[in-house]
């Protein structure tokens, strides 16, 4: 994995953390400090779709290196690579049913 990849990656992986610790705080709060069993239940809900939701736009982002990569090695293979295009949209539908359902 190239640097520029690696530090992608562990810039999101590190976003995506400090995301969940908000909510998880703000979860421990609400249900400690019996403040409200709805909110609490309403982040602990959403917690799980903010992380689907950095997923997606951390795909969205890189999917054109991941095309690109995809295209130099069918290039290096002799092959058109024109499979790949437009592969974007079902990827991503398939991936929202998978993990909504987390």
């Amino acid at each position: 994995m190239e640097d520029r990849d690696a530090s992608f990656l562990y810039n999101w992986v590190v976003r995506i953390v400090l995301l969940v610790g908000i909510f998880v705080g703000s979860q421990f709060n609400f249900r400690n400090f019996d403040v409200s069993r709805q909110l609490y239940l309403v982040t602990f809900s959403l917690s799980g779709v903010v992380v689907i939701l950095a997923l997606v736009v951390m795909i969205w982002q890189s999917r054109k290196r991941v095309t690109q990569a995809i295209l130099a090695e069918d290039a290096d293979q002799g092959t058109t690579g024109q499979v790949h295009c437009g592969l974007d949209l079902p990827g991503t539908g398939i991936f929202l049913p998978c993990f909504s359902f987390w």
